[in-house]
């Protein structure tokens, strides 16, 4: 009788872990993935400076001209630039002031 009831308990114990873990992963699974990449459209500029690096002085790689989309990457980007991809498929940064991403 004494093994019938440590049986049981673990029985318990494991049916109980088992559905926890499951309970986890069914919500890791429905859980929507968070995108970093939202897409943004160059406003108050006519035409914007693309730069190799997130800095105002550094070089000019193209200019995308105003109301044009981009990708923008919100995860690279830093506190005065946006990490931006053009619908030509260059990536660089513009400034965050002259791109409405929709907030």
């Amino acid at each position: 009788m004494k093994n019938d009831y440590k049986e049981n308990k673990v029985s318990e114990a494991v049916e109980e872990k088992t559905t926890e873990v499951v309970d986890e992963t069914m919500e890791k699974i429905t859980e929507e993935p968070e995108s970093s990449t939202v897409l943004g459209v160059v406003t108050e500029c006519i035409k914007l400076r693309v730069r190799k690096t997130p800095e105002v002085g550094d070089n000019v790689i193209c200019e995308i001209i105003f109301a044009s989309e981009v990708l923008v990457d919100l995860n690279e980007s830093t506190d005065d630039f946006y990490k931006i991809t053009t619908e030509a498929g260059i990536e660089g940064y513009c400034m965050k002031q002259f791109i409405n991403i929709g907030d």
